[in-house]
């Protein structure tokens, strides 16, 4: 879990760099939800692991572990779910704005 948690915060770093230079704020906005995501689930599973290694009788027990792992699994899923649904339309519609907005006099 310990290794997992490093990979997860890892991977938070590489997705906020990569939403800082997201070309169009809808990139933005669905990497920036998958940064909260990866930090969110990588810090809880890397401060787990220290209260397991320090024995705090409830919050380092496999108990804790297995509500951590479902309840990022289904944000996970909630997230893949929402991103397959809406990221078309939002993109769609911001490349709609952007020709609109292009030959609009300033």
């Amino acid at each position: 879990m310990f290794f997992a948690g490093g990979i997860l915060v890892l991977l938070a770093i590489v997705t906020k760099i990569a939403s800082v230079l997201a070309e169009n704020p809808v990139d933005k906005k669905y990497r920036n939800k998958f940064y909260v995501l990866f930090l969110s689930v990588g810090l809880s599973a890397l401060v787990w692991y220290f209260f397991r290694y320090e024995d705090v009788i409830f919050f380092g027990t496999r108990f804790v572990e297995w509500i951590i792992l479902l309840v990022s699994a289904v944000c996970f899923i909630k997230l893949l779910v929402s991103t397959f649904r809406n990221y078309p339309k939002e993109k769609e519609l911001w490349e709609k704005e952007q020709v609109r907005m292009k030959y609009l006099p300033h």
